[in-house]
C-alpha cells in the first residue's frame, strides 16, 4: 500500500503542480472619507467603472478612483434619512437618482447638484425604498405605499394600480427582452406587469413573520407604523439569458425562466442565512445574506440529490451582514455594502474561493487540442470525407481506357491441278497480330457520380463515430477537471477517500490516453 500511495502522489503532483489548499483573503476595505460605517446602497457608473456611489444612513458619497477616496455629494437632515437605493441612468450616465427616507432625490451632473423630485403625500409616501430607470427613460420608484412612475424625468408622477397600492416596494426590475414587462419585489411577494405597469398580478406569494407582516391590500399604513419587513428584498436579471430573473427573499433564492411569469425555489445547500438581502448576476450568480456572500458554485447533479450548491467567499470581510452587491461593467471588481463599510474584490478572478484555480491546468492541453488529436487518431476527420468528394468529382475527367491484344492464325489447302497423274497440293498459312486501344468518357459523371451515394453513407457513419469520440473526450476531460478542482479546493477528510479520488483521476487520464494514443500523458510528462 505504501508503494501505491507513493505512485499516486507522484502522478498527482504531475497533474496538479502548486495546488493551493487554503483560501487567501480576497477583500479589502474602502472607506477614506466615509463618515458612517454602515453602507446601505452601492452603485457603479456603467460608463465610467472607476466612478462609484454609496448611500449610508445620512449621506450619498461619490468616488472617482475605484473607491479609494470619497467625498460627500448629498447630506440629508432628519432622524430617518437612510439611502436605500441609488440608480445611474445607463442612457444618460450623468443622471443620478437616490431613493431615501426623505424622498427621491435627483442629480443631473453626477452628484454636484441635487433637488428632491418626489416626496409624496405624508410620511409613508415620502419613504422611498427603491428606484429604477428604464431604457425608455421612465422613472419607477418604490415607496412604503406602492409604486409611483414618472414619464417626464421626475416632474410629474402617477401612482400605480390598486393591486400594489398599499404594499412596500423594495425591488424593481424590467425584462431586457420586453421592457414593458416589469417585476416588483414587495413586502407581500412578487408582482408582475406585462403592460408597463398599468395592470399587475401577484405571481408569487411570500410573507414574513406575523409580527412583521404587511397590511392587507387596500388598507393604508399609518405614518408612525414600523416599516414592513420585505418578503422579497431584491431582484436581478441575468445579462447572459435575458428571460431569466432571480429574486432574493426571506425564504431563499427564487428563479424564473420566463420573464417572471412563474418562479421556482433554488437549492439552499451550503447557504447559511436564509434571508437574502441582495442578488447579483455577473459571470456567476451571487447572493448576499446576513451571514456573508455566496456564489452558486455547483450546478444540479445526481451527487447532490438534484440540487446545486452554494459556496461562501467572504474571507477578509470584517462584517458578514451584507446589504447590497454591485459589480463594475468591465469586470474589474465586485463591491459589497456591509454594516462595517464598503469592501472590494480587486479582480473577477478573485471572486471565487481562494486564489484563481486555473493555474492547476497550466500543463494540461486544451479541450480543442485533445479533440483534434482524438479525431486524427480515430481517422474520422471531416477533411477525409471532403477529400473523398473532391476525388470523386475529379473522376469524371479521367477516361475509361480499354487495351486488348488480338492474334489470328489460319491455314488453307490449295490443289494445283495439272496433267494426270501429275498434280500439286499446297498449304497457305496466315498469321495476324494486333493491339486494340479504346478511350471513352462518361460525361454524365460530371453531374452525378454513383460513388457519391457510397460516400454519403460513409460520411454519415463517420460523423456518428466522430460525435461518439468527441462526446467521450468531453465527458472524460471535464470530469477530470472537476476532480482536480475538488482535490485542490476541498481535500477529502480521510486517506481512503483521497486515494480513491486520486485513482479515479488516473483512470480518467488513462481513458483520454486511450482515445488519443497517449497524447495526454506525453503532454504531462516532465
Amino acid at each position: 500500500m505504501r508503494r501505491l500511495t507513493g505512485l499516486v502522489a507522484i502522478g498527482l503532483c504531475c497533474v496538479l503542480p502548486g495546488t493551493p489548499l487554503a483560501a487567501d483573503p480576497v477583500w479589502r476595505r474602502l472607506g477614506e472619507g466615509l463618515r458612517e460605517p454602515g453602507v446601505l446602497a452601492v452603485a457603479v457608473d456603467p460608463a465610467e467603472p472607476h466612478r462609484l456611489y454609496v448611500g449610508t444612513t445620512r449621506r450619498v458619497y461619490g468616488s472617482t478612483d475605484d473607491g479609494a477616496h470619497w467625498r460627500t455629494l448629498l447630506s440629508l437632515r432628519g432622524s430617518t434619512t437612510a439611502v436605500h437605493g441609488i440608480a445611474v441612468d445607463a442612457g444618460r450616465p450623468r443622471q443620478l437618482w437616490a431613493a431615501t427616507e426623505d424622498g427621491l432625490w435627483h442629480s443631473p451632473d453626477q452628484g454636484a447638484h441635487w433637488q428632491v423630485r418626489f416626496q409624496g403625500l405624508g410620511a409613508v409616501h415620502q419613504q422611498l425604498l427603491a428606484v429604477a430607470v428604464l431604457p425608455d427613460q421612465r422613472i419607477l420608484a418604490g415607496t412604503r405605499q406602492g409604486l409611483v412612475t414618472s414619464d417626464d424625468g421626475g416632474r410629474t408622477w402617477r401612482t400605480s394600480s390598486t393591486t400594489v397600492e398599499h404594499v412596500a416596494v423594495h425591488a424593481i426590475v424590467a425584462s431586457a427582452l420586453h421592457p414593458r414587462i416589469l417585476v416588483l419585489g414587495t413586502s407581500d411577494g412578487l408582482f408582475r406587469s406585462s403592460d408597463g405597469g398599468a395592470h399587475w398580478e401577484r405571481v408569487l406569494v411570500l410573507t414574513t413573520d406575523a409580527a412583521d407582516a404587511p397590511p392587507d391590500n387596500g388598507q393604508a399604513v399609518e405614518e408612525d407604523a414600523p416599516l414592513p419587513a420585505p418578503a422579497v428584498t431584491s431582484l436581478a436579471a441575468d445579462p447572459h439569458a435575458p428571460s431569466v430573473l432571480y429574486a432574493g427573499s426571506v425564504n431563499g433564492v427564487y428563479r424564473s425562466l420566463d420573464e417572471g411569469l412563474t418562479w421556482q425555489p433554488m437549492s439552499r445547500m451550503g447557504l447559511t442565512g436564509q434571508v437574502i438581502s441582495d442578488v447579483l448576476v455577473t459571470s456567476e450568480l451571487l447572493v448576499a445574506t446576513t451571514k456573508g456572500v455566496f456564489r452558486y458554485a455547483t450546478p444540479p447533479s445526481p451527487a447532490t440529490g438534484g440540487a446545486g450548491r452554494w459556496e461562501a467567499f467572504h474571507d477578509g470581510l470584517t462584517s458578514t451582514v451584507i446589504h447590497r452587491l454591485a459589480a463594475a461593467a468591465d469586470g474589474r471588481g465586485l463591491y459589497v455594502a456591509t454594516e462595517d463599510g464598503l469592501f472590494r474584490s480587486d479582480a473577477a478572478s478573485a471572486w471565487r474561493l481562494g486564489p484563481d484555480p486555473t493555474h492547476l491546468f497550466d500543463q494540461d492541453p486544451s479541450i480543442r487540442d485533445l479533440q483534434a488529436v482524438a479525431i486524427r487518431y480515430a481517422e474520422v476527420s471531416p477533411e477525409k470525407i471532403a477529400r473523398w468528394r473532391t476525388q470523386a468529382a475529379r473522376r469524371a475527367w479521367l477516361p475509361t481506357v480499354s487495351l486488348s491484344y488480338n492474334q489470328d492464325y489460319s491455314i488453307s489447302d490449295r490443289t494445283d491441278e495439272g496433267s494426270f497423274p501429275a498434280y500439286q497440293v499446297t498449304d497457305d498459312k496466315d498469321l495476324d497480330n494486333g493491339w486494340d486501344v479504346s478511350v471513352s468518357w462518361n460525361l454524365g459523371d460530371l453531374i452525378w457520380n454513383d460513388d457519391q451515394t457510397a460516400i454519403d453513407v460513409r460520411s454519415r457513419l463517420t460523423a456518428e463515430l466522430r460525435d461518439d469520440v468527441l462526446d467521450e473526450v468531453n465527458r472524460l476531460y471535464f470530469e477530470r477537471r472537476r476532480l482536480q478542482l475538488e482535490l485542490a479546493l476541498s481535500p477529502p477528510p480521510t486517506q481512503q477517500e483521497r486515494l480513491e479520488r486520486e485513482l479515479r483521476l488516473q483512470e480518467l487520464t488513462a481513458g483520454l490516453d486511450a482515445l488519443t494514443g497517449g497524447y495526454l500523458s506525453r503532454r504531462l510528462a516532465p
